[in-house]
This record gives C-alpha cells, sequence and structure tokens, in this order.
C-alpha cells in the first residue's frame, strides 16, 4: 500500500483525495471536514499537506475510520482554534486527545507483551483508532525519513520497534509489518541489510532460473486438473533473512528458502477451502512434503484472522521450497491486514466496525494464540477498574478509576506524594483533589517541605497513598510527641514546678485526654499552649466542689535519681521504661534511650542492629542513657489508700510520708464523698523494706482502714 498517498499532489489534489475517504465511511462528516480545512489551511502551507498525507495514509493503510481522520487533521491545531462544529463532535475530540495520549508514549519502556500495557492501549480510545491513527502518522514519517533529522529517526526507530511492529503482527497488517521492519533493520544494521541486498540481487538470475524448473511441472498439473489459479512468488523479507542466518548460524548464500511460491484459487469462494487441500495434495504428489512444516491456517486461522495452507517440500536439487496455498479472498487480507474486509466485501463502515471490535480482542490477549477465552473474559471484564496516566516522559501510571492528583503523586513516589500541592495536567493547573481520566499527562507540582493533612485520607482511592499517608501522619504524630515532652519539661524547670510525674494526671484531667502521649502530642502542636498549662499548675491546690476532689501539690523533695537501674538526660525524671528485646542489654552495656509513642522509652545497646537506622531516621527521638550507681538504685511504686474521710486527713498523710527525708512523692490524688475518701500516691523508695516502713506510717494515721501496694 506504500505511495497510497501521492506526496507529490497539491493541497487541494490531497484534500479530494480525503473528502473521498471520508465519504466512503462517514459521508455527514464531509461539512465539519471542510470547516476544519478552513482554520487548518491559515497555517504553513507544508504543515497542512503533511497533515493531509498523515490523515490519507492512516486510513488508506490502517483502516480507521472518518472521525479518525478529522482527528489526524485537528492535530494541528491549538483547542480554541478547533472550530465549534467540530468541537461538538464527541467521537472526533475523544481520538484527538488519544492520539495526543499515544504521541506522548515512551515507547522505549513499554512492552507489548505486558498486561498493563495492552490494558491502557484497550482503555485509551474508542476502538482503538487512536492507536491505528498514530501507527499511520508512523507509517508516514519511514516513508519520508530522508527528510529527518538523526535523532527523530532513532526516536522512531525506538517506536517502530517497541510498539507498532509487534501491534502491526499482533492484528495482520503483514505488509504495514514488513515495510516497517524493513526500515527498522536498515537503521539499526545498514551494512547487513545492505549486504543481504546486494547478495539477494547478485542470486537473482539463478533464482529465477530454479523457481521456474519448480512451477513448470505445478502448472502443468494444475491446467490438466482444471483448477483456475494465479502463481506468484515472493522473495522474503532482509528483516526474516538475516533471522533465519542467526537462527541456522549460516551466510546469506547458506540460506535456501529465501523465496515462497505462492498459489491463489480464483474460483468460487466458497468451495475455496476445499480447493486448496485440493491443489496441497497436487503439488505434493509432485514434490515430497516436509510434514513437520504444514500450516493449516485455513481450518484454524491465526487469532489475526491470517487463513493459508503452508507447506514445504523438497524441490529439485532437494532444496526446501515453501509454498503458500490460498484464495483471493485470504489472499487480498493477508497482503492489507483485515481491512480488506470492508474493502473488498463488506462495505466500508460496516467492516470498519467489525474489524476495529475483532482488533480489541486480538490485543486483549497476554501473547499470540496463548490466552484462553477465559483469560481473554476476565482481562475484558477488568477493563473498567482501571484507568492509565502518564508522566510528562511518557511512562504510564495504572490507578483506580476516581483517582486523584494525590494518588498519582504517591504512585510516582512516596516523597512526591508528602510534599504534592497540585499539578499540571494536559498543561493545565489543577489541585490535588482533581480526578483523573484515562490518558491524562500529569506532571505534579511540589513544595520544598512535606505537606501532608489528616484531610488527605478523604481525597486519595488508592491503599497505597493512604498508607503512605497514615505513616507519615503518625512519624510526624511521634515527633509532636517528643517536642511536647521537650517543651513541658523545659517550662517545668522554667517555672520550677518539679517533673513530669508531678503535673501529668493532673494535666490528663484537666485536658480530658485518655493518655499522655495525646498530651505530648497537643503541646507539640501547639492545640495546648505554655500558659494554659501554667494557669492549671496553678490551680492545682485548689478544691473542685462540682467533683469532690481535694488535690494538693506534692512537697518538693531533695533531688533523687531515676526510678530502676538508668539515669535518663542526667537530670531527667523519666516515663516508664524497657530494655529492648532486639539487643537485651545488661548492666554495664554501652546504651541509649528511644523513645516510643505511648510505650515509654525502650533502652538499646549502642551496637544494636537497629542502632543505625533509629538514629538516622529519628535523631531526635534518641535520648542519653547510663547505668545508675550502685546507691541510686530505688523502687517506684503506687499507694493506693482508702478510709474515713476527716478534716486534716490528707495533710496527716502527707507529712507523715515526707517526715522521712529518703522518700520522694511524685503526685498525689484524693477523692471523698459520702464521708470517705480514696487517694493514689505514687513514691519513690530505696527498697521493699523502706516501703513497708513507709505503710506502716501511713496505716498510723487516724482514720486510714486500708493501704494497698504496686510497683508502679
Amino acid at each position: 500500500m506504500n505511495g497510497s498517498a501521492d506526496t507529490s499532489a497539491d493541497i487541494p489534489a490531497l484534500t479530494h483525495q480525503l473528502q473521498q475517504l471520508i465519504t466512503e465511511d462517514h459521508p455527514e462528516l464531509l461539512a465539519p471536514f471542510e470547516l476544519l480545512m478552513q482554520a487548518v489551511q491559515d497555517g504553513p502551507p507544508e504543515s497542512t499537506k503533511t497533515l493531509l498525507l498523515m490523515a490519507i495514509t492512516a486510513m488508506h493503510d490502517t483502516g480507521i475510520g472518518a472521525e479518525a481522520g478529522l482527528a489526524l487533521v485537528a492535530q494541528g491545531l491549538d483547542d480554541q482554534q478547533i472550530p465549534d462544529a467540530v468541537k461538538k463532535l464527541d467521537g472526533v475530540m475523544h481520538l484527538l486527545h488519544g492520539i495526543r495520549a499515544v504521541n506522548n508514549l515512551n515507547t522505549s519502556k513499554a512492552n507489548i507483551q505486558s498486561e498493563n500495557f495492552m490494558r491502557f492501549l484497550l482503555l485509551l480510545s474508542k476502538d482503538l483508532q487512536a492507536l491505528l491513527a498514530v501507527k499511520g502518522i508512523k507509517l508516514y514519517l519511514l516513508r519520508h525519513a530522508d527528510t529527518m533529522k538523526e535523532e527523530v529517526i532513532a526516536s522512531l526507530v525506538a517506536d517502530l520497534e517497541h510498539l507498532y511492529l509487534p501491534l502491526a503482527h499482533r492484528l495482520g497488517l503483514y505488509q504495514i509489518k514488513a515495510e516497517m521492519e524493513d526500515f527498522v533493520m536498515r537503521q539499526r544494521h545498514p551494512k547487513i541489510h545492505l549486504h543481504i541486498t546486494q547478495s539477494l540481487k547478485d542470486s537473482e538470475a539463478e533464482r529465477q532460473e530454479y523457481i521456474e524448473q519448480f512451477l513448470s511441472p505445478v502448472r502443468d498439473t494444475l491446467a490438466a486438473a482444471n483448477i483456475p489459479c494465479i502463481i506468484k512468488y515472493r522473495v522474503k523479507t532482509i528483516a526474516s533473512i538475516w533471522r533465519k542466518m542467526q537462527a541456522q548460524r549460516v551466510g546469506v548464500e547458506g540460506v535456501y528458502d529465501v523465496f515462497a511460491i505462492r498459489i491463489i484459487y480464483t474460483g468460487d469462494e466458497q468451495n475455496g477451502k476445499r480447493m486448496c487441500w485440493e491443489i496441497y495434495s497436487l503439488i505434493t504428489d509432485l514434490y515430497k512434503p516436509d510434514p513437520s512444516r504444514l500450516r493449516d491456517w485455513i481450518s484454524a486461522p491465526r487469532p489475526s484472522g491470517y487463513e493459508s495452507l503452508h507447506t514445504t517440500v523438497e524441490g529439485p536439487g532437494k532444496k526446501p521450497v515453501e509454498v503458500q496455498i490460498r484464495t483471493v479472498r485470504m489472499d487480498q487480507e493477508a497482503e492489507e491486514g483485515p481491512a480488506a474486509h470492508w474493502r473488498y466485501k463488506e462495505g466500508r463502515k460496516k467492516g470498519s466496525d467489525a474489524w476495529l471490535t475483532k482488533a480489541r480482542g486480538l490485543i486483549a490477549q497476554l501473547s499470540e494464540g496463548s490466552a484462553s477465552a477465559e483469560q481473554k473474559s476476565r482481562l475484558t471484564d477488568t477493563l473498567p477498574t482501571e484507568i492509565f496516566t502518564m508522566t510528562p516522559a511518557g511512562h504510564l501510571v495504572r490507578l483506580k478509576p476516581g483517582a486523584t492528583v494525590l494518588d498519582f503523586a504517591f504512585e510516582v513516589h512516596t516523597e512526591v506524594g508528602l510534599r504534592c500541592k497540585g499539578a499540571r495536567i494536559n498543561g493545565r493547573i489543577t489541585p490535588i483533589r482533581h480526578r483523573l481520566d484515562n490518558g491524562d499527562t500529569v506532571e505534579i507540582l511540589t513544595g520544598s517541605q512535606p505537606n501532608v493533612a489528616e484531610d488527605w485520607l478523604k481525597i486519595v482511592v488508592s491503599a497505597k497513598a493512604r498508607n503512605r499517608i497514615r505513616k507519615a501522619l503518625q512519624e510526624r504524630a511521634e515527633r509532636d510527641v517528643v517536642t511536647g515532652r521537650e517543651l513541658l519539661e523545659r517550662k517545668l524547670r522554667q517555672w520550677k514546678e518539679g517533673t513530669l510525674d508531678d503535673h501529668v494526671t493532673r494535666l490528663l484531667q484537666h485536658f480530658r485526654l485518655k493518655d499522655v502521649a495525646l498530651l505530648y502530642r497537643q503541646l507539640g502542636t501547639g492545640k495546648i499552649t505554655a500558659p494554659q498549662v501554667r494557669k492549671v499548675l496553678k490551680q492545682e491546690t485548689e478544691v473542685s466542689s462540682d467533683t469532690g476532689v481535694r488535690e494538693t501539690k506534692a512537697p518538693q523533695a531533695s533531688p533523687q535519681p531515676d526510678e530502676g537501674v538508668l539515669v535518663i538526660n542526667e537530670e531527667l525524671e523519666t516515663t516508664a521504661w524497657q530494655m529492648a528485646q532486639c539487643c537485651s542489654p545488661v548492666s554495664g552495656d554501652p546504651v541509649f534511650g528511644f523513645v516510643t509513642v505511648g510505650k515509654g522509652i525502650r533502652v538499646h545497646r549502642q551496637n544494636c542492629p537497629n542502632a543505625g537506622e533509629m538514629k538516622g531516621r529519628y535523631p531526635y527521638r534518641i535520648i542519653p542513657v547510663r547505668w545508675a550507681s550502685k546507691g541510686e538504685i530505688g523502687l517506684n511504686v503506687r499507694v493506693e489508700v482508702s478510709g474515713i474521710d476527716k478534716l486534716g486527713i490528707v495533710n496527716a498523710i502527707t507529712d507523715m510520708i515526707t517526715g522521712d527525708g529518703k522518700v520522694k512523692m511524685r503526685s498525689i490524688n484524693f477523692r471523698s464523698g459520702a464521708g470517705r475518701f480514696r487517694g493514689e500516691m505514687r513514691l519513690w523508695v530505696s527498697d521493699k523494706d523502706h516501703l513497708e516502713w513507709v505503710v506502716r506510717k501511713i496505716q498510723q494515721v487516724h482514720g486510714v482502714e486500708k493501704v494497698a501496694t504496686n510497683l508502679a
């Protein structure tokens, strides 16, 4: 079909040629086409001519319809230049969008056998016409490669190699495939291509003589049997011969089957299949067949629809000769692809629809001939559950329907998602909430710092994005906890108000928070401010009349070492700590502390296997730790007291405890009602004997009925 569009023709002649193609397929599109041509001809004449040639080549050679022809012409205009009558044609505009999307594909990264890539092609545009339209563009370009720059040719070769050549084979467009394949080989292996071409030219006379020797008895036999037919022969493509040379490890002179004989039955098509087998029988009576080389694509056509009967026989001199047997219809379809249906038999419009529908099924196969009906059905059924978008570089990004800019950003990279602040979609700035369409080209706009927010969880639809956001929010919460704790410790030292444990219970009650981590987090984020905390601390000694709670600030005792056997941050009074199970430190090991969220501090060896990651990723959560000296060892205990409420009983209990200079009271909380009281104290004592002494002293206070202790 090479040369179907006359490149020497002027614009009016090319316009007339395209009008004829449009009339055959969709005559009502002639009026919008004329308006489109008026807009296009405002541009440079050479550009107008190129657009017309591309549209004619694509419509004539690949089987696309008139809507795609108009879309190919319209690609030379900006959206605002396209006439309103054309903009109202949804099919044309949809195809124009698809053509632009396909043109943006980075086919060097594509894999035609990839299920994902096949899904994208199926979803990209109505009935694959956009993809086939761009295929026509590539066909036009390779036919005019002598006018292009080297880098443009290199890009074209990559497009053909990675997408359009395999696609032509998949769809049965064998003539187009051969043309593309020859072009690619001339670019990739020019010396080999030239060598094979010259060798074929040098051996042409010898080859012609051999073919005549082979065909002479064939013609006589077919004529004697009154079988009407045409006999042709063709030399195989340079690329095909090169593959045989590589497979057989021989030079071009060692490849015997460089040509194929084609016998085309010209009689009644209804008897075509039977007559093909009749011809086969006559040929194999003349020449010995190789049963292993028999290919019956008449009874079972290829998935692309290709029909032919192939055999290899032993010709004169015992040389193998390939013979192809087919009918006129089969030959036309083999030469021009399935589009021949609507050119030669079914009528353009009806046949075009059937061909494009069939093409979708062909591409849906995971590889030619390998997909079962169940696989094809499953693939087709799942198509509506996903969309495909692209990066500016042309890389495919697969997403769920309803996916937003934010989903796309996290699919590209977590860091891109965390810093996403919007996108440029098909050249237009859009917010992170914008929902993407199939084929969109998306460029993510980012800030210098992460800007993740909790409401992002309502924007995204993918589990990947949601998990990344949750993780980022959790890490930020952990940082806020550390920041809030450090802030509170610093302020308490500044105000000379004791330690965290002296006030945490009261602060949790006042701000109605369920745990200390939440308190620290709200301090870290500023939801609770230092002045608010200071105000609560000043009210600690007051009695709340509506709750019956009397709270007394614990008397200040001389500084004592931390509970257990560790001193953290030297002067820091810490919350609960535990030895890390991953490295199990023992007394005397070099150690460090790691602040967790809601679980206190974990103590690790300095050479812990996880130390590098913790210090690298969370340096702000590392605190110094040392082992306490023998004299610093003590117990942290909780003492619960209950009994008859009497005036001054709280002061009597606290005076009894603080009278012993070795006891440190960390916190105290008493409640009263209906003539009774219940209190809880957190104390630091030197050992169990010391604790028993403290309990006996409390029991001596008049009104105390019960005292219970637990290690804190």
